[in-house]
């Protein structure tokens, strides 16, 4: 929080959040990244130099790991080019699979309620629930090994 004082009173404003085509850098290692989203309090950002992969962080871990550039391509310039880039890109990231995985899950749910007179369908629903059942949590795992492979890719580059 960013304290503002004027005339004796103050007030807090929350820092701003990343908004897309922001570029910050990492802390530790100095890899560049951009910022692809910002909802609520995830940020999902791309390395530079790897723009078809997606990496997940909470809003503060990002904020604690990452610090944004300044100057440089506008926003709306950095926007455009991560917008190319996912064009380009014909599969979703592996964070947005984990996501896509969770809705379909709450979708299926629903139906199950909706459907519980139908024995068929109910134990059909369950069998597809169960399929599903721990896989955005391997997703996740997995877009974090990825994460650290860049990470070492990116320092033995610089070494």
């Amino acid at each position: 929080m960013r304290n503002i004082s004027d005339n004796n009173s103050s007030q807090e404003f929350p820092e701003s959040l990343p908004l897309a085509g922001d570029r910050y850098t990492q802390n530790e290692g100095g890899m560049s990244a951009i910022v692809k989203r910002c909802a609520g309090k995830r940020v999902v950002f791309s390395y530079e130099p790897y723009p078809a992969a997606s990496h997940d962080y909470s809003l503060e871990a990002f904020r604690r790991e990452f610090t944004r550039q300044g100057g440089g391509v506008s926003n709306l310039q950095a926007h455009k080019e991560v917008t190319q880039q996912n064009q380009q890109v014909h599969t979703p990231p592996v964070i947005d699979a984990g996501c896509r995985v969770e809705q379909a899950l709450v979708v299926l749910s629903t139906w199950l309620e909706i459907t519980m007179a139908d024995d068929r369908s109910a134990i059909l629903i369950g069998a597809v629930m169960s399929l599903l059942d721990g896989v955005p949590e391997v997703i996740e795992k997995a877009d974090a090994q990825l994460a650290g492979y860049v990470m070492r890719e990116h320092l033995e580059g610089k070494a």
